[in-house]
């Protein structure tokens, strides 16, 4: 039997990229001003080099909201599972 995947995976992730795009936006404008070190996964630090502070957080906070909205639609669009025994299909069958 196949598990399917509700969508509140997606929208958990979504929720955490969207808080990386708000912490390194945070964390960037803090080493900008007052300068400093500190350490961070080489893909947040390669986005900041290629886009700058601005558009790591839009980055990330764009994947986040597509994440999300995946995730939602895969909500809305789930369909509760099918009982064999329920459906109008087997309903109709008549036994001999």
């Amino acid at each position: 039997m196949e598990k399917k995947d509700s969508g509140w995976v997606d929208i958990f992730w979504g929720c955490v990229c969207l808080a990386l795009a708000v912490g390194s936006y945070v964390i960037f404008t803090k080493l900008e001003n007052d300068g400093g070190n500190v350490r961070m996964p080489a893909v947040i630090i390669l986005a900041y080099k290629t886009l700058g502070k601005t558009g790591t957080a839009a980055v990330f906070g764009g994947l986040g909201g597509l994440l999300m909205i995946y995730g939602g639609s895969k909500l809305i669009s789930k369909k509760p599972d099918e009982d064999p025994e329920t459906t109008p299909a087997a309903a109709t069958q008549e036994d001999p």
